[in-house]
């Protein structure tokens, strides 16, 4: 039987914890899809590297010396003066990223058994 459930909620609404519960109580395959992806992003030179041409585009160096500069891209995504920006920058990397964090997650979600998958919500208004 295949069972697959979403939980979704912005920064410290408690997905981590109800995915616990579902994991200890029901015996669901607890998924955290940021910590999934994060892997993804180590380990895939293809990504990265597609990653780097988008956000050299756009001003940033999403990596130097081979480190990912997670500061620097959460300032583009949200840490202009702007707030009209922030959106327009997170609404077009959320459709740049989707296909790639859709593979990174695909072969930990569409398995055998339940499956909890966690996931924060970013705005893109």
């Amino acid at each position: 039987m295949h069972e697959r459930v979403g939980v979704c909620g912005s920064i410290g609404s408690g997905k981590s914890h109800v995915c616990r519960l579902m994991e200890t109580r029901f015996g669901y395959k607890h998924v955290n899809s940021d910590q999934v992806f994060k892997n993804y992003l180590n380990s895939n030179i293809k990504y990265r590297k597609i990653l780097e041409e988008y956000m050299k585009d756009h001003g940033v160096q999403p990596f130097i010396a081979q480190q990912y500069q997670s500061l620097a891209v959460a300032d583009f995504l949200f840490g202009r003066t702007a707030i009209e920006d922030n959106f327009k920058n997170l609404r077009e990397f959320n459709v740049f990223n989707a296909p790639y964090v859709m593979e990174a997650i695909a072969p930990h979600v569409y398995v055998e058994g339940r499956v909890v998958l966690e996931m924060a919500i970013l705005p893109a208004f």
